[in-house]
């Protein structure tokens, strides 16, 4: 069984400095997100979610029950109903397969991504539009234009990349990341809780899930609607 997933769907993330988080004065931030320098190593990312197409091929060889797409449609959109553990039992597997390293990406990771070079509140800007990405249009973010929202997923590939070449890190669905969750940023953003032997018993409602039908960069939360993407250290990349 192939496991859906080829060197040509990551797209590397060079090394940086990022201010993690977001100024006083940001528009909708929450209190938790007060700024600080990270330093983040260069990794590999996903160019998008993981898909039914990724993951329905892991339910098939593990012979597992395949998750509900809640009649949206499976293929290139993105698998919902994943909870932590499914993703880090997947992203196991997807390891076998390939015989690269693949983990969850870390908070400070995912919102390094994210950003993409930027400083503003989107990577599109000060403001995002429906043309943009699929998120709770009905409420405008950044003084953006309202629209009726979707209220479904949508093909990873639908709306443009970020300037990095990531699809759908603005809305679709919320990803799961490795960290714990820790409003006060003490250095649970940078680590991977699934590799904390001092923490074995993490709870899925510990971890982090990054924004989807939100959409603010910095933002995140510690419950989800169940989607990931997974980073990876790869044969091909000297910079590992």
């Amino acid at each position: 069984m192939e496991p859906g997933i080829s060197e040509g769907d990551w797209v590397h993330i060079p090394v940086g400095n990022f201010a993690m988080g977001s100024p006083a004065d940001e528009k909708d931030r929450f209190s938790s997100e007060h700024l600080h320098d990270v330093t983040v190593a260069a990794f590999e990312m996903l160019k998008t979610p993981v898909t039914f197409d990724m993951f329905d091929a892991y339910c098939i060889q593990e012979a597992l029950v395949k998750p509900s797409d809640e009649s949206w449609g499976r293929g290139s959109r993105p698998a919902i109903h994943v909870s932590y553990w499914d993703a880090i039992q997947y992203s196991a597997w997807l390891q076998k397969q390939t015989g690269w390293v693949i983990r969850l990406p870390t908070e400070a990771e995912w919102e390094y991504a994210c950003r993409a070079g930027t400083k503003t509140p989107f990577w599109t800007g000060d403001t995002i539009s429906p043309e943009q990405a699929n998120y709770n249009c009905h409420y405008g973010y950044g003084n953006g234009p309202k629209a009726e929202p979707l209220q479904k997923t949508t093909p990873v590939d639908r709306y443009p990349s970020n300037p990095w070449g990531l699809h759908d890190m603005h809305g679709n669905v919320w990803e799961w990341c490795a960290s714990l969750y820790d409003e006060t940023y003490s250095g649970f953003e940078m680590g991977d809780a699934t590799a904390d032997v001092t923490n074995p018993t993490t709870t899925p409602g510990s971890c982090v899930a990054a924004p989807g039908t939100t959409c603010r960069a910095p933002c995140a939360a510690h419950h989800a609607t169940s989607c990931l993407r997974t980073t990876a250290t790869t044969g091909w990349d000297s910079a590992w």
